[in-house]
């Protein structure tokens, strides 16, 4: 992996909290691929919660997010060490380079779209159940 700036030699943590409003925004590579990966999970989870006649409004671990569908966010955490385990093999066997991100102006890293597609594959082997 192609490194841009000394911070993106080590991870830290995962959102950047500097925001007032709470913003949730990677600023290192390998964070923004974790949060788009938890991203597809959650929107998979979601799916099949509402499908098999789940609220997804009404969890137990995250009750205190207002808006949030809590119960999805509950029902997801079996799966994140999953999505850990294969966004972790992902990046021992790729070299990512720069263009696969874009940084805005206020440091947050997004994914490309040839990237984020091959992120969004990595979740196909982790099972989601509800």
């Amino acid at each position: 992996m192609a490194i841009l700036t000394d911070e993106w030699r080590t991870v830290g943590p995962r959102y950047i909290r500097v925001y007032a409003t709470g913003s949730r925004n990677a600023w290192h590579p390998v964070n923004a691929i974790l949060n788009y990966a938890y991203a597809v999970i959650q929107t998979q989870v979601q799916i099949k919660a509402v499908a098999d006649g789940y609220g997804p409004m009404l969890g137990i671990m995250h009750y205190d997010r207002d808006g949030a569908p809590a119960f999805v966010f509950d029902m997801m955490e079996p799966e994140r060490p999953k999505v850990d385990r294969a966004v972790l093999a992902f990046l021992k066997s790729e070299a990512l380079h720069p263009a696969d991100f874009t940084i805005r102006e206020d440091g947050v890293v997004r994914l490309n779209p040839e990237l984020a597609r091959r992120v969004a594959g990595l979740t196909a082997n982790c099972e989601h159940g509800v």
